[in-house]
């Protein structure tokens, strides 16, 4: 399975130590450029040695998405026209600028809390109400109606 990662999703795992679970979901994940220099130089984990199963990709020229760069980070239009590029079957990102645009031009996609739900249907981690906390205790913001919904879906509700 081809992933393309941006770096909210990969720092909101990281804050809340489940890094662990990428790798056994996906396998590898691509990264462009963008992204790799915003997670491991500038904001998550600056002097961190990266793991083998991140990949991380020469940036190019982010053409095909032009007209919503405006609205977009460089690593999220990055990580788009990666996406694009290696015909990803999944794009990890949170931002709904950023979710837009992958709607948009048909790439399949999700965020954090989706990859939480994936890791709780395959057994890596016990519940998903645990880590909504540990997320929102980082400063990651998330609306009551979606973590309500996830944990209903998850059976997690009260």
């Amino acid at each position: 399975m081809i992933v393309v990662g941006d770096a909210s999703v990969l720092i909101a795992l990281e804050r809340i130590e489940l890094w662990f679970v990428l790798p056994l979901l996906y396998g590898e994940v691509h990264l462009p450029d963008a992204v790799w220099r915003e997670v491991f130089l500038v904001e998550a984990l600056p002097g961190r040695v990266a793991p083998a199963w991140l990949v991380r990709h020469e940036p190019r020229e982010v053409a095909s998405i032009a007209s919503d760069s405006g609205r977009l980070d460089p690593g999220e239009a990055e990580a788009i026209q990666l996406a694009l590029d290696l015909h990803a079957e999944l794009l990890l990102i949170d931002e709904s600028a950023g979710r837009r645009v992958a709607r948009r031009l048909l790439i399949p996609h999700t965020g954090v809390l989706g990859v939480l739900a994936a890791a709780k249907h395959r057994g890596l981690i016990p519940a998903v109400a645990p880590q909504f906390q540990k997320l929102r205790g980082t400063g990651f913001w998330i609306s009551d109606d979606l973590v309500a919904r996830v944990l209903k879906d998850l059976g997690e509700a009260p």
